[in-house]
């Protein structure tokens, strides 16, 4: 008996997927595009085995590293079933899966967008062993608006490099084969618009201009398909009074028609039928059918597709060739990661298979390479004269605080809290007092969990919250320096986590007021899914580091900073405001008519505390020959400048290339645009020059119609250490 083309695996896969469709039923292919979430059940209920062995399932969310249970669902589809489709096995995978790294605005920070392709590349080790073939990951959306809890999934507001970034996560998570048993398929989120919500307010409308969509909102997602993506997941938001899973000009004009896009698009958790809520589609029949339509493939968790498609199509207001379309798309991506040949996982190799030595020494890396400096009074790296050192605040040895807002499989254990990690680092050098001070809620005896509700912290004392503060402000007074550790808690932050206010929760703001009081030279280390508006800490303290949620080498890595065995080299991939007001805050806004000035009537300024691109290091670099060298025998013309370190350290500088073209009759063009950045390594006394080729690439822009142009015309060019800092040059392109 001749095998079944579908099976032979030296056939080519669009052959053996057509043969495949061939077969099918309509309910069958239906189940294809159906996605299911499967809770930490064990055994598995017997209902989920019955419509997997039915075809009624294609996929599952997979929360959970548990192989050997993943395999025995797999078994069942590929072994009972009719036709023996695999399933396909996805989760969140976002700063890691069992070694957490630091989230994306932190990793995006470090300039370097091959540190998050190597992270992703671990992630995509650890994830495939657990028995995921598929992550929810990167998010391509920009932060612009720090109310809105999901900045901290971002690469920070800047279009630029969130592109390189997430293209570099893309082949972080694929590699050269998605099907090698190393790597997966990373699914790109979320298509679009999703980050620029009414007020900060999650899953709430948004209204962007075709202008805006082409030059903001799409570059990541365009140079994401680039690198090969292949998947994409359409957003919870509506443009223009359109869902975005049924909006047919972004998911098959934009997407596949002019991106050539072949991979398929997953909705949103139960965003199908949530266009009846948006008033877009009357019932849950007519959601599906505009959703599928517009060209969202895969239904998650809302079983619409399921459900009503099969009489749409027989009674013909849905063609059988766009559901089979959708379902060679979905066949495509099981067939690239390697399940039709290898569907299962090794189950017995999933604990060699996490936390090595190299992934540790990674995530370590990164976070040194991701925490910002914003302020230095000479006070780091702490002098060796030192003897006495206070850690004091909630998080400075909170193991869970550090894994962030989505932790994948991680786990508290796995982590090395500040006080662990100067501890190793310092030893017996120095006396280490560790006192907690107060609680990141605004109950002593309250602790926060991840999705921000509160329990009751039975350690600690009732009526307690006193005798804390007395207990930090003591240690401070009896220590040569105090490392405050402060933040937000990562339960609010995150999905859902969007904020009126962006400050210090809790009575933090109390404690750190009570030990700046002490005299003591204070160095405040701030943990936190988004950038926060904390004036009286960037005043009062003697040095800042922004360490965003660093992941479970957290202590380690900062404790290398801390000591000057590494140096600060990260800089701000979202802009810091004074006060939430001024969001949304970002530093590539439009230069308008007119302008209200320097600052708000009520004496706030209009400009961010910290721009983006901004970052100290533990040396002094200075800029000096800067020029623009016009290009000979067809070459671009050049921006250069000469980077010295005029400090006694060595240390990375990121210098940065800005544009601004000043007049475009397409549309107004942002006050200043990042195109391009180079991190230079010098130690003391020397100096290096810097070119950046002022190319199409460097000066275009995208149309309302998505072509790419370069007008002629005049540009300002910035050679620059941050957003707002230099002069520029004046180009004329011709």
């Amino acid at each position: 008996m001749s095998t079944c083309c579908y099976k032979d695996s030296s056939k080519p896969v669009e052959k053996r997927i057509k043969d495949l469709i061939g077969r099918m039923t309509v309910e069958e292919k239906l189940g294809q595009l159906n996605q299911i979430y499967r809770g930490s059940d064990n055994p598995l209920p017997a209902e989920f085995a019955i419509q997997v062995r039915n075809g009624e399932i294609g996929s599952f969310i997979w929360g959970y590293a548990q192989p050997e249970l993943r395999n025995q669902m797999q078994r069942v589809a590929v072994e009972e079933s009719r036709l023996g489709i695999p399933l396909i096995f996805g989760m969140d995978i976002i700063h890691g899966a069992r070694t957490i790294f630091p989230i994306a605005p932190a990793m995006a920070g470090a300039f370097e967008p091959e540190l998050l392709e190597r992270a992703q590349a671990v992630a995509a080790k650890e994830a495939r062993a657990q028995g995921l073939e598929w992550v929810f990951a990167p998010m391509c959306d920009l932060a612009r608006d720090a109310r809105w809890g999901r900045v901290a999934e971002t690469c920070g507001e800047d279009p630029y490099l969130s592109a390189l970034c997430n293209a570099a996560q893309v082949r972080g998570f694929q590699g050269d084969d998605p099907g090698s048993g190393e790597h997966l398929a990373a699914c790109l989120k979320h298509y679009v618009g999703y980050s620029s919500p009414r007020g900060g307010r999650d899953y709430s409308d948004t209204e962007i201009t075709e202008w805006t969509l082409r030059n903001a909102h799409l570059p990541s997602f365009h140079a994401a398909i680039n690198a090969g993506a292949l998947t994409v997941m359409s957003s919870f938001n509506a443009i223009g009074g359109i869902p975005a899973v049924s909006n047919r000009h972004t998911l098959t004009e934009i997407l596949r028609e002019e991106w050539k896009f072949k991979g398929f698009v997953v909705s949103d958790w139960n965003a199908v039928i949530e266009a009846v809520s948006w008033g877009y589609a009357k019932d849950h029949a007519e959601a599906a059918r505009l959703a599928i339509c517009a060209g969202n493939d895969m239904d998650m968790l809302s079983t619409s597709y399921y459900r009503t498609l099969a009489k749409q199509i027989e009674d013909g207001t849905v063609p059988m060739a766009v559901v089979d379309e959708a379902v060679r798309r979905v066949l495509r991506v099981k067939f690239q990661v390697g399940l039709f040949d290898r569907p299962y996982v090794d189950a017995a190799a999933y604990e060699s298979a996490i936390l090595r030595p190299e992934y540790l020494a990674l995530a370590r890396e990164s976070v040194v390479k991701s925490t910002v400096l914003l302020k230095n009074e000479g006070v780091l790296p702490l002098s060796r004269k030192i003897r006495k050192i206070a850690l004091i605040g909630p998080f400075g040895d909170d193991q869970t605080e550090m894994l962030g807002c989505w932790q994948g499989n991680g786990e508290p254990k796995d982590v090395v809290t500040l006080a662990s990690g100067l501890k190793d680092k310092f030893g017996s050098k120095i006396s280490l007092a560790v006192v907690k001070g107060c609680s990141v809620s605004t109950e002593p005896r309250m602790k926060m969990l991840q999705d921000g509700s509160t329990v009751i912290d039975d350690s600690v004392p009732m009526d307690n919250a006193e005798i804390m503060l007395k207990e930090a402000e003591s240690a401070a007074k009896n220590a040569d320096v105090v490392i405050m550790a402060v933040g937000e808690p990562k339960g609010i932050t995150g999905e859902g986590g969007s904020r009126a206010t962006l400050t210090l929760t809790g009575r933090q703001q109390e404690l750190f007021d009570a030990v700046a009081r002490c005299g003591r030279p204070v160095v405040t280390i701030v943990f936190s899914g988004r950038t926060l508006t904390l004036t009286e800490v960037f005043d009062k303290s003697a040095a800042v580091l922004f360490a965003w949620q660093p992941g479970i080498q957290a202590g380690n890595g900062l404790a290398d900073l801390i000591s000057g065995d590494a140096a600060p080299s990260a800089r701000l991939s979202m802009s810091v405001p004074y006060e939430v007001g001024q969001v949304p805050l970002y530093y590539n806004h439009y230069v308008t008519g007119r302008r209200s000035g320097g600052v708000y009537r009520d004496g706030v300024p209009t400009a961010a505390r910290f721009w983006f691109g901004y970052g100290l290091t533990y040396t002094k670099f200075e800029y000096s020959d800067i020029k623009i060298v016009s290009g000979k025998k067809g070459k671009p013309a050049e921006a250069v400048a000469a980077i010295s370190n005029k400090g006694r350290r060595k240390g990375v500088e990121t210098v940065q290339l800005y544009i601004r073209q000043l007049a475009c009759n397409e549309g107004a063009r942002p006050m200043q645009e990042l195109r391009g950045f180079k991190r230079v390594a010098l130690k003391p006394g020397e100096s290096a020059e810097v070119r950046f080729p002022l190319t199409s690439e460097v000066l275009g822009y995208v149309d309302r119609k998505g072509k790419t142009r370069v007008d002629k015309g005049d540009f300002h060019v910035w050679i620059a250490h941050h957003a707002r800092s230099g002069e520029p040059l004046v180009y004329s392109h011709k």
